[in-house]
């Protein structure tokens, strides 16, 4: 029997027994390359006693899903109303939208009233005119322009109001009569329903020039 042989199959023996299972696979390679040759020295032995490696095994931590953070949604800020002042309404803006009562005049304001409050008025005279030249009447709701009260220019004046109504006298002549002394008369009051005007009473087609 040779003895290296011998010798190697010892050592083959002791390392299944003592060698962890995980070391048997690099440890092979090592014991085959020292039986390989006709010789093997003290210095081999203890060379491969060295190379002997503990290997340990490790496992992942359980990694728990990064929770992701929650959006609050932004509101957009909210925009307060300006208030309401009679002299932030723009009256005279609003004149030059309607219609000159004449190609070479314009529209004047004469008088305004409850402009910011549930139904305003500015009344409108012809620029440079008389007595008998047209008129026009602007309405408000709380500043709100909303129109004028009727389409036509006439012959009118403002002779009572509330906070949600507005009284005018209109005016026409009948027959011969004179501009200063006009008989034809009507009243009629234009009221806020909550949504828009009412005209409640009706005027006579005299009484309404231009249309």
């Amino acid at each position: 029997m040779n003895v290296m042989t011998t010798r190697c199959d010892r050592d083959r023996l002791r390392r299944r027994r003592t060698a962890p299972v995980a070391v048997a696979t690099f440890a092979l390679p090592l014991i085959l390359a020292s039986c390989s040759g006709g010789e093997a020295s003290d210095n081999t032995a203890a060379t491969d006693a060295q190379e002997t490696v503990t290997v340990t095994a490790t496992t992942e931590p359980d990694v728990q899903p990064t929770q992701q953070p929650t959006s609050t949604p932004v509101q957009a800020p909210s925009t307060t109303p300006t208030a309401c002042t009679p002299s932030g309404v723009t009256v005279a803006t609003d004149a030059a939208r309607i219609a000159q009562p004449f190609p070479d005049n314009a529209w004047a304001v004469w008088q305004t009233g409850n402009l910011c409050g549930t139904l305003g008025y500015a009344e409108l005279v012809t620029e440079g005119g008389t007595g008998s030249s047209p008129t026009q009447l602007l309405l408000y709701n709380e500043g709100r322009f909303l129109g004028t009260g009727i389409t036509c220019n006439s012959l009118g004046h403002v002779t009572d109001a509330t906070d949600d109504s507005v009284s005018v006298e209109y005016r026409w002549p009948v027959g011969d009569d004179s501009n200063a002394n006009m008989r034809g008369r009507a009243t009629v009051t234009f009221h806020w329903n909550g949504s828009s005007v009412d005209m409640l009473g009706e005027l006579p087609q005299e009484a309404l020039v231009g249309c």
